[in-house]
This record gives structure tokens, C-alpha cells and sequence, in this order.
């Protein structure tokens, strides 16, 4: 109950509590980042593609004479 509340970190959740007269039934414990799905990345498959893409010869689009 002594943790900072998040708006007001100058402000106990013990205190804020109290000040509101409410009480705590349950809690659910959290961490930093927790549930948050992090993107697998294929670095080198990213880089062989554009290599791949830009080794390949580009026809001249523009019109001859």
C-alpha cells in the first residue's frame, strides 16, 4: 500500500485509499510490459530480399530513338 499512485507519485495508494474511504478487495500484479506480443523479426531475411530485389536488372523505361 506504500507504492506511489501512477497520477501522482507524491501520493501513496495507502493515502489515496483512505482519503476516498475505500478499501482494496482484490489486486492483480503486473510487469513492466507484460502481454505485450513482441514482432519477430527476420533481420537477415529483411536484408537477403532487398538485396535480391535490387540486384535484379531493371528494364529502361524510357523511350528510344
Amino acid at each position: 500500500m506504500g507504492q506511489p499512485f501512477v497520477k501522482d507519485p507524491d501520493t501513496t495508494i495507502e493515502k489515496l485509499l483512505k482519503s476516498n474511504a475505500a478499501k482494496v478487495r482484490e489486486f492483480k500484479r503486473f510487469e513492466v510490459g507484460d502481454g505485450i506480443e513482441k514482432k519477430k523479426d527476420d533481420f537477415v531475411g529483411e536484408v537477403m530480399a532487398q538485396v535480391k530485389s535490387s540486384a535484379k536488372p531493371q528494364q529502361d523505361e524510357s523511350p528510344k530513338h
